[in-house]
C-alpha cells in the first residue's frame, strides 16, 4: 500500500533521528525499537522510537505522530526493569527542559515548535549536540537531574512548575460533577487518564445515562479558554448549555465551576 506524504515525511524523520543517535548503539551500548499505535483516526499512526540500556537504567524516547509533528522526546530513568509513568516528573526529563536548565537566560521555547522539514533536522541536530556536550552523562548512567533545578528556573521565568501534569481545572470539574452518578450517570471518558502523548488543547469529561441515552460533556478549551456544558443524545441530538471563556484567575475559574455543578444539578432534580 501506497504511504501518505504525511506518513511519508515522518518516517523520514524517524531515520534522521536514528542516524543522527547511532551513537547510543555504537558508544553507549543501546538497543533500539520502534513501534507503532494506532490513532482514533483512519489511517494515523503513534510512532515510538526508543533507545533502552538496562546496565546504564536509561531510556531515550521519541514519540511522533503521523499527522503532526514529534509529540514528546524524553529520557527515562529506570528502576530495573520498569519503565517509568509519563508523568513521573522525578524519573523523566524532556529535551526542552534540559535546555531550559542549560540556558535558563537565553532559552527560546518556541524552537521547539518547528514546523518545516528542514528546521525539524536542524532542531535534532541541535538538541543532539546540546545533550553531547552537557548532558551526557544522563545518557551514561553517571548523572542525574534533580526535578528541583529545572522547577527553580521555570518558577523564575514564569511562576509554575516544570514537568508534565494533570489538569487542574479538570479534576476541579470532575469533583464538582460527580453528583452525576446520583442521576444514573456514569463516567465515560476522561482525558485526564489518556497518555500523555494523546493530550491536546481540550480537556474533557463525559458523563453517560445507559437508562435515558442522556450524556454530559463538560469541558475546557485552553485554546480559547472556553468552558462548556454540552447535552446530547445517542440520537445524536445536542444543546449547548454553557459556553463561557474563563480568567486566568484559578479562584474565579474555580469558584465558577462550582456554581455551574450547582445550576446543573438544580436543572436535573426540578426537571
Amino acid at each position: 500500500m501506497k504511504k501518505s506524504r504525511l506518513e511519508t515525511a515522518r518516517l523520514a524523520l524517524i531515520e534522521f533521528f536514528e542516524s543522527n543517535l547511532k551513537f547510543l548503539l555504537d558508544d553507549l551500548g543501546y538497543t533500539r525499537s520502534l513501534e507503532m499505535e494506532f490513532d482514533e483516526y483512519v489511517g494515523a499512526k503513534f510512532y515510538f522510537l526508543r533507545y533502552t540500556n538496562y546496565h546504564r537504567q536509561r531510556q531515550m524516547e521519541i514519540i511522533l505522530h503521523r499527522n503532526s509533528d514529534y509529540r514528546l522526546w524524553l529520557i527515562k530513568r529506570m528502576k530495573g526493569s520498569a519503565i517509568p509513568d509519563y508523568y513521573d516528573n522525578v524519573n523523566i526529563i524532556d529535551i526542552p527542559g534540559l535546555d531550559l536548565l542549560t540556558h535558563p537566560t537565553t532559552y527560546d521555547s518556541m524552537q521547539h515548535a518547528v514546523f518545516s522539514e528542514e528546521k525539524k533536522r536542524q532542531y535534532v541536530l541541535k538538541m543532539i549536540e546540546l545533550i553531547k556536550r552537557h548532558w551526557l552523562g544522563v545518557l551514561e548512567g553517571s548523572q542525574w537531574i534533580d526535578r528541583a533545578q529545572i522547577d527553580k528556573v521555570s518558577f523564575n521565568k514564569w511562576g509554575v512548575k516544570s514537568g508534565f501534569h494533570r489538569d487542574e481545572l479538570l479534576e476541579k470539574i470532575k469533583t464538582e460533577f460527580k453528583f452525576l452518578e446520583n442521576y444514573g450517570y456514569k463516567l465515560i471518558e476522561d482525558t485526564n487518564l489518556l497518555p500523555l502523548y494523546k493530550q491536546s488543547c481540550t480537556c474533557e469529561i463525559i458523563y453517560s445515562n445507559p437508562d435515558t441515552n442522556e450524556n454530559y460533556r463538560i469541558l475546557n478549551d485552553y485554546r480559547d479558554y472556553g468552558f462548556r456544558i454540552e447535552y446530547f443524545t445517542s440520537e445524536g441530538q445536542i444543546g449547548e448549555m454553557i459556553n463561557y471563556v474563563l480568567t486566568e484567575d484559578q479562584d474565579k475559574e474555580w469558584e465558577f465551576v462550582t456554581r455551574m455543578a450547582n445550576w446543573l444539578e438544580n436543572r436535573i432534580r426540578n426537571t
